[in-house]
């Protein structure tokens, strides 16, 4: 009976320890960088796209920004400030006018250093779960719902 007991609690720690390592040693293998696209269409002239998606990006969850590159009212580069942080990398907003609409892409160009952060965004979060999230906060900032789309679909 003792020796059943000891080999349970061996198997049971062997499980938790392999459930807990898993993240890392998957995480490990995936790439540190990535690139993400979104793209969604807004019922407003570029100008007006424009102002807002300056006010969206100040409140991009308490993560400092610092603009590499501007072309108002087609483009803009922001760039992840500060050191450290587990993450960096840039987005490129670009806004492009198809009629009366606006149609506004990001790319991330992403690195994600922690490897259990990386298995995260890969099978859990996604990787354009920022984007996705400030172009929704975009659209609402305008007073639109909007479709959130890859490029192409």
């Amino acid at each position: 009976m003792e020796r059943r007991v000891r080999t349970l609690i061996l198997g049971l720690v062997l499980v938790i320890s392999v459930s807990f390592m898993a993240p890392f040693i998957v995480g490990a293998m995936l790439p540190v960088e990535h690139v993400t696209t979104r793209t969604v269409l807004i019922n407003k002239h570029p100008r007006f796209v424009w102002e807002a998606l300056a006010e969206v990006e100040q409140d991009l969850e308490d993560v400092r920004v610092l603009v590499v590159e501007e072309e108002p009212p087609t483009r803009r580069v922001i760039k992840v400030a500060g050191r450290n942080l587990g993450f960096g990398g840039t987005w490129e907003t670009t806004l492009v006018r198809e009629g009366l609409q606006t149609r506004v892409t990001i790319t991330e160009r992403g690195e994600v250093h922690n490897p259990v952060f990386r298995f995260l965004f890969e099978y859990a979060f996604g990787y354009d779960v920022a984007i996705v999230a400030a172009l929704t906060d975009l659209g609402r900032h305008l007073g639109q719902d909007v479709e959130i789309s890859e490029p192409g679909d």
